[in-house]
């Protein structure tokens, strides 16, 4: 991923950072250089041009055969433009992983933020989105990255700025770098909606698990689970009691279990299933003890609960949320998360970019912390 940047960028020229080579290459006209504010690249003849807010570092910048790398700063932010070929690597996600690896490894408090994806174009072509932070001389940095398709060649541009200067270097970037006669970013990012760096934490692992596969189908109400990873249907505790118009599947993880259940509920409201889920989970035996830590509501779309207690004298933790599963809010559904306390923030971060409902993050309101 972006392998050079911040306050090195601005004292040296990088030989191998993060596992990226970088040729020795002297000359301007090497890397690509047409004139002092534009830039093709060598091997594919991608055009990147800027205003004069931006300056090339051209130590740090390089061409193979392979890979044409662009790097640009103002002040303290960086920019940093890949042009690689597409054959290099199988599928976008394959080199998105290997980006995102990469800088994992090097990275002092590597913390993957967010990873986002968006068809755009006639043909429905996938780009990437993601956003980090990491601590570099005593100092949180935040990179932000889109990947996407153009031709045979895939591109990626990045970003990198002091945590708290974000918002400002996005805005000069976007107003001041073409690549390809598009905006820096576009795809992914936008100024009203870009990552904080106080954001979720999430798994490389989790997310590039392999394929989803589809777990369960409801017999009642047509709902779609699908995960990826090692989650498994547990069906000693999935039913459908068409009595009263409930089903619910229960899927274990490497450490929790995972319940949704899908229940007829006209004329209640949210805050009622919520009540009625309660008065469940009190009698479940399997609780030593069990008490409500947390709980709110939003105006009828949504209610949510967190619970701690013992189960055969493990610390334990518990989320639940109810929202509606249909358009005519006739069909709620309540999914809970259950875990040890040891192990809850991590299988929470795994079911969360793990498994959907219909093509949907399992949970609403909660975030991975």
């Amino acid at each position: 991923m972006h392998t050079l940047r911040r306050l090195l960028v601005l004292l040296v020229g990088f030989g191998c950072l993060a596992g990226w080579p970088m040729p020795a290459l002297s000359q301007a006209g090497d890397i690509g250089l047409i004139d002092d504010f534009t830039w093709e690249s060598p091997s594919f003849g991608i055009t990147t041009s800027w205003s004069d807010d931006w300056s090339v570092n051209e130590d740090a910048s390089w061409s193979t055969e392979e890979t044409d790398y662009l790097q640009l700063f103002s002040g303290l932010v960086v920019v940093e433009v890949y042009v690689k070929d597409a054959s290099i690597h199988e599928s976008l996600d394959d080199y998105l992983e290997e980006y995102l690896r990469n800088d994992a490894a090097y990275y002092d408090d590597f913390v993957l933020r967010d990873v986002y994806w968006s068809e755009f174009g006639e043909d429905d072509e996938t780009a990437a989105g993601f956003a980090y932070t990491y601590t570099d001389r005593d100092s949180g940095w935040l990179s932000l990255g889109e990947m996407y398709p153009s031709g045979d060649v895939n591109v990626l541009v990045m970003l990198t700025a002091p945590v708290d200067d974000v918002q400002d270097a996005f805005a000069l970037a976007n107003e001041g770098i073409v690549v390809d006669e598009l905006t820096l970013f576009g795809y992914i990012w936008t100024e009203d909606e870009l990552p904080t760096g106080d954001g979720e934490a999430l798994s490389i692992d989790a997310i590039f698990a392999g394929e989803e596969e589809v777990l369960w189908v409801g017999e009642l109400y047509g709902a779609e689970i699908a995960c990826s990873g090692s989650w498994e249907v547990d069906d000693r505790f999935t039913f459908v009691d068409t009595d009263v118009d409930v089903e619910s599947v229960s899927i274990n993880g490497s450490h929790g279990t995972f319940i949704a259940t899908f229940a007829l509920a006209e004329n209640a409201t949210l805050d009622q299933v919520m009540d009625v889920h309660r008065d469940v989970l009190q009698d479940q035996f399997s609780w030593d003890s069990l008490d409500e830590v947390d709980a709110g509501s939003d105006d009828g779309y949504g209610a949510w609960a967190d619970f701690s207690g013992d189960i055969n004298g493990e610390a334990t933790d518990m989320i639940v949320e109810a929202t509606w599963y249909d358009a005519s809010a006739s069909v709620a559904v309540i999914v809970q998360l259950t875990a040890s306390a040891d192990t809850f923030d991590e299988e929470f971060a795994n079911l969360y970019s793990q498994c959907g409902i219909d093509g949907h993050y399992v949970f609403s309101y909660y975030e991975p912390a």
